[in-house]
């Protein structure tokens, strides 16, 4: 789209700024093509008792019952009679604007509390560079309520934008009443101090594969793909939850949002004002990861919505229904769909849920066993009734995860969260249980339609039981889908060997598939696939070696044809994935952790392990003094990828709200492997260590291990006199000898069965060799 402004017949190609959809859409900021001359006045806001909130936070954070506080509110009346500029434009239309800057905000958000525009009237806030830019907000966000709050914004400045057409002039009504300090980020930022990623390591991005072990006879995959874009994170005030577009029994695309009670109520008593909240669908990664301890890449796609209005809202089970009062939204076709829902009394056979914890991108989590009724004391209700998950099966919940949903097996909600002890354990959860406020409890429990989900779900009175998604989903009798396993984000080695996974989404069997395959690094060629995969069911194939240089590289693979003849639904044809080989370093038998602590030096704990998983080395919690300098040496095999976890049980790292804690990993070269101190509740770091040793002696060292494996005995040839020693997986020296050319006999019998390693010494060079102890 094209925009010409007549004072400066300027063209501006809205495309090529980069943002996701439901950004930059409509006329773009007239300050950003302004004169230098123009200059709009700054109000800079007061600073936040950060200390406090981070206090705060370190208790809060382990609260699911009250949502994940990312901000903090500062009141401030700004409007366009007492604050700002006008620029009256050469056509009689006029712009009003002003630059509003808090010092080290992640984020700032804007709070209208007057908020009528005429028709043709808008406004935009933007980055003063023109980098970070909101929606376009209309009278298409209009509402009764006449407030309304914005998706934040990733900026410490921002300005705000109002345009008025000479028709409308004075027409419409704006004033601001405060704004929130995001001193904790809702996306992806270079400082660490963040949101995608915080949320523990065991949590699964919601594109992972959810299949349970073994037989799936629900094809919970294909479910959760038909409900997942109904789910949003939502901003509430200074705080985050999550909740769901649900369908009622019109099939109208009614707007209305399913969340928890508490994240608006003490009780039954409203204390969050709904038409200030806004909603964020559909931010998912790009390249999802399934509880690796990697880091989840930021989704591009930006869907956002602003304002609603309470429906009912009722302790008993922990549920609130909103209606969205952003027409534009709506009239913008979004890519969002309706879940359904269950409000029998029987328990599903399995749940999954899906969620944004700790404000982090969207996660999936799954249960394979049938939820318990449960009745519990909760937010000012001595009985509110949940279903309970006892201990997930995989993923788990988190703050900030309250509202969302619990699915059952067909994609149905059956109820929403409202708390829990279930957590991370480093890639593991910790067994621990959540509780969902029951739909079907929700459904009727309440003595008017302020309390009871009924008279807006079955406005016809139907009296059915259950409500599938809307649109209905569309079912195909040919259609497959891929994906590619066996390639971790970052790549420990220089190949790697992919499988490829073909999974049914059609009716008919799938006997026969050609896929196609296409490698960065040039390899191009053809699967013939033949099996037989009934609905829901999937099966896998094998692919080339793919042998990695450095950068970025990527795999992809498209489906050309299924069951000999054309795949019916082309939009899960092709899967892609981007991975890239870890970096590596110069070290010879150890690297060093140094660490300096913060004042709750007992939060901190930390784990170090070899490529196969095994952990080589740790510290728990307890382990350490506060404010304290330490020095710890981990040993390291050339040619080994290594994997350093940082953890802190209070969620928000060892720096900087309690103590300038900091930590760093460095070889025995003192070359910096990584340094850091800011994160939430855990920080990974993947390296490799260079075989160095190995490249450099082979020409001019000669020696041979065998038998390899061995059963005890190990005859050992070299070349010359050398030094031998011998280390377990976990870099433990176990025996060292001297040995002189020629043959050695090294006796490994009376050590357990497993993986040793061998370093041999000589002329201040040496190597590594691996053998297996049988």
């Amino acid at each position: 789209m094209k925009i010409k402004f007549l004072l400066f017949n300027l063209t501006i190609l809205i495309t090529s700024l980069g943002f996701g959809q439901n950004s930059p859409e409509g006329p773009l900021p007239i300050s950003l093509k302004l004169k230098q001359e123009y200059k709009a006045e700054k109000i800079v806001l007061g600073d936040i008792p950060i200390e406090r909130l981070q206090k705060e936070d370190a208790v809060n954070d382990l609260d699911k019952s009250i949502p994940w506080r990312y901000g903090y509110e500062i009141l401030k009346d700004v409007d366009p009679q007492n604050s700002g500029e006008f620029i009256n434009l050469p056509n009689g239309d006029r712009v009003w604007r002003v630059m509003v800057e808090s010092n080290g905000a992640k984020s700032l958000n804007v709070i209208f509390d007057w908020y009528q525009l005429a028709p043709g009237a808008w406004v935009r806030v933007f980055s003063p560079d023109g980098s970070k830019m909101s929606k376009l907000y209309t009278n298409g966000q209009n509402n009764e309520a006449e407030v309304l709050g914005i998706w934040p914004l990733n900026s410490d400045k921002i300005m705000i934008e109002f345009f008025e057409p000479k028709d409308v002039i004075g027409q419409s009504k704006l004033g601001i009443g405060s704004f929130i300090h995001g001193y904790r980020g809702l996306t992806n930022y270079a400082d660490r101090a963040k949101n995608i990623n915080d949320s523990g390591p065991c949590n699964q991005d919601v594109d992972c594969d959810i299949t349970p072990p073994g037989s799936d006879p629900f094809g919970l995959d294909g479910v959760k793909e038909d409900v997942k874009k109904s789910v949003a994170m939502v901003v509430v005030g200074t705080g985050i939850c999550t909740g769901a577009l649900v369908n009622n029994t019109n099939n109208d695309g009614a707007p209305l949002f399913l969340t928890a009670n508490h994240c608006l109520a003490s009780g039954n008593t409203v204390v969050s004002n709904v038409n200030q909240w806004a909603f964020r669908f559909n931010w998912r990664s790009p390249n999802p990861q399934c509880a690796t301890g990697s880091p989840s890449q930021n989704g591009p796609f930006i869907q956002t919505a602003s304002g609603a209005t309470l429906l009912m809202n009722d302790s008993r089970a922990d549920t609130a229904l909103l209606r969205i009062t952003d027409v534009g939204f709506f009239n913008g076709s979004p890519d969002v769909v309706w879940a359904g829902w269950d409000r029998s009394t029987s328990a599903a056979a399995t749940t999954f849920g899906i969620h944004h914890p700790s404000g982090d991108i969207q996660k999936v989590c799954r249960d394979d066993i049938a939820p318990q009724n449960y009745t519990r004391s909760f937010n000012g209700n001595g009985s509110t009734q949940f279903w309970r998950i006892f201990n997930w099966d995989l993923g788990v919940t988190e703050p900030g995860s309250s509202g969302s949903p619990l699915f059952d097996e067909q994609g149905r909600i059956v109820g929403v969260l409202s708390g829990g002890f279930a957590a991370c354990s480093g890639t593991n959860d910790n067994g621990q249980e959540d509780w969902y406020g029951r739909f079907n409890i929700a459904w009727n429990s309440g003595s008017s339609a302020a309390r009871r989900l009924r008279d807006w779900l079955d406005p016809s009175n139907s009296g059915v039981t259950t409500v599938d998604r809307f649109p209905a989903a569309q079912t195909f009798a040919i259609d497959a889908s891929l994906e590619i396993n066996g390639v971790d984000t970052e790549l420990c080695g220089s190949s790697v060997d992919p499988i490829g996974v073909i999974e049914n989404e059609g009716t008919n069997v799938l006997t026969a598939a050609v896929i196609n395959y296409t490698y960065s690094n040039g390899v191009t060629g053809s699967v013939n696939y033949s099996g037989n995969i009934a609905t829901g069911q999937s099966d896998t194939f094998t692919l080339p070696t793919y042998v990695a240089g450095s950068g970025t590289q990527s795999i992809t693979l498209d489906i050309v044809s299924i069951n000999n003849t054309q795949d019916q639904n082309s939009s899960n044809d092709q899967q892609s994935i981007s991975f890239s080989r870890l970096d590596s370093y110069d070290a010879s038998s150890i690297v060093n952790f140094n660490i300096l602590t913060d004042r709750f030096a007992s939060e901190t704990s930390w784990t170090f392990s070899d490529s196969n998983g095994t952990v080589i080395a740790s510290r728990p919690q307890n382990f350490y003094a506060n404010n304290t300098s330490y020095t710890e040496t981990l040993n390291i095999i050339p040619g080994e990828c290594y994997e350093f976890v940082l953890l802190d049980s209070a969620q928000d790292g060892i720096c900087c709200g309690f103590g300038n804690g900091s930590y760093e990993l460095r070889t025995d070269n003192n070359d910096l492997i990584f340094s850091g101190g800011q994160f939430g509740a855990a920080e990974t770091t993947l390296f490799a260590i260079d075989d160095t040793a190995s490249e450099t002696t082979l020409d001019t060292f000669s020696i041979q291990a065998f038998p390899n494996p061995t059963s005890g005995i190990m005859n050992l040839e070299t070349d010359r006199d050398a030094k031998v020693s011998v280390f377990t997986i976990s870099g433990k020296m176990i025996t060292s000898s001297e040995v002189v050319s020629g043959s050695n006999a090294i006796d490994l019998s009376q050590y357990a069965s497993g993986v040793y390693f061998i370093k041999v010494t000589a002329e201040n060079a040496s190597t590594v060799l691996k053998v297996v102890k049988e």
